[in-house]
């Protein structure tokens, strides 16, 4: 099937209609965690702090991603190191966002980024998974999964939002006793 073909296949039209109706998540998604899953992390200032940025799929046959990751503070530090099976990515996930080709097929789930991130301040910060700044799709603006083994079969978006929670020491403890709404709020500024 040449491209033409692909792009004129009901499949195609299915996902960019799927997609453009807001049908996100059914494919996989995309996770910000430490070291030990947690998604609420502990940071402190001038101490680096290493997450992970990690992919699950429930369709087998991923070749790639395109995201990008906001709300870390523009004077925070941040080194990234892609995963093992990321064997091509193009762009600055925390800018613009990426482009990524993975070597994931039959996989469940992957590493995509290693990132080691340097806090300057004690201000808490939420990353969250959004589109990238400039989609291939430009008609259906969301992070995307690129479906396919051999030839690309389309694309399926993945629900943007927070993912992680970068705060202080203590901050990411559940507390058993009374907390005053301006506490509780602060966690989601």
């Amino acid at each position: 099937m040449n491209y033409r073909e692909r792009v004129s296949s009901p499949l195609f039209f299915l996902l960019t209609v799927l997609c453009a109706a807001g049908a996100h998540g059914q494919a996989g998604n995309l996770w910000i965690t430490d070291a030990s899953g947690n998604t609420c992390i502990a940071t402190s200032p001038g101490t680096p702090t290493t997450v992970f940025v990690r992919a699950t799929f429930s369709v087998q046959d991923i070749a790639g991603m395109e995201f990008r990751i906001a709300g870390l503070p523009s004077d925070w530090i941040v080194s990234v190191t892609p995963g093992p099976l990321v064997f091509f990515h193009l762009g600055d996930v925390f800018s613009n966002g990426a482009n990524l080709a993975t070597e994931t097929c039959g996989l469940g789930e992957a590493l995509l980024y290693e990132v080691r991130i340097v806090p300057m301040n004690s201000d808490p910060a939420t990353l969250s998974v959004l589109a990238h700044m400039f989609p291939g799709n430009p008609q259906a603006p969301c992070p995307r999964l690129v479906l396919g083994c051999g030839p690309i079969d389309g694309w399926v978006c993945v629900e943007a939002g927070a993912r992680a929670i970068l705060s202080g020491e203590g901050d990411c403890e559940i507390s058993v006793t009374n907390q005053s709404w301006t506490t509780v709020k602060k966690l989601y500024e």
